[in-house]
């Protein structure tokens, strides 16, 4: 009997071919062989591979920013909501990520995804520390050190979880002072 594949686990293949052999492994026939499926399969659900490239972006940019974003911005307390995005940021697929920031060297559809996310990650964790931070550009100062961090974090080694919980864990402890010492102001 065949076996039945969704455009889901397709993603999920990829990635995972990203994570072990980078952007130049990722080829219709890896990704087959690795479901256990035909080309036709494939080419059923996504036609070509410059298709499917443009639907994992859109997927990727979907699962890894626009979700998390729902959750921060339903939290009530910003506390909360910062920590549904450090759990995030740790929880990253880091070294398929690492894969996909070389690969934009290589190609402008990657690097137009690649730059959305980078982009949208800073907005939306900028908008979760101007909750707790009133001092706009401070947010935006922390921000972008949020958004620095795990993007140089995937440039290094993105395969040492527990330095990113450390980095993660240093960070927070940035913005509590941060924020003493905007109350020491007032």
């Amino acid at each position: 009997m065949p076996t039945q594949v969704s455009r889901d686990d397709y993603f999920r293949a990829a990635m995972q071919v990203l994570a072990a052999d980078g952007a130049g492994a990722l080829k219709i026939g890896v990704l087959c062989r690795s479901l256990g499926v035909t080309t036709g399969s494939f080419y059923h659900h996504f036609g070509s591979l410059r298709t499917f490239v443009e639907l994992l972006l859109v997927h990727w940019e979907q699962e890894q920013t626009e979700a998390y974003a729902e959750l921060a911005a339903a939290a009530e307390r910003p506390d909360v909501a910062l920590g549904v995005l450090t759990r995030s940021a740790i929880g990253l697929p880091h070294r398929a990520e690492a894969a996909i920031r070389a690969w934009s060297h290589l190609d402008r559809q990657v690097a137009a995804a690649q730059s959305r996310v980078d982009r949208k990650r800073r907005v939306i964790l900028r908008e979760v520390l101007q909750r707790t931070v009133d001092d706009p550009l401070r947010a935006e100062r922390l921000a972008l050190v949020g958004t620095t961090l795990l993007t140089g974090f995937q440039q290094g080694d993105p395969d040492a979880a527990d330095e990113i919980r450390v980095l993660v864990a240093e960070y927070e402890f940035l913005i509590r002072c941060s924020l003493a010492e905007l109350a020491e102001r007032r």
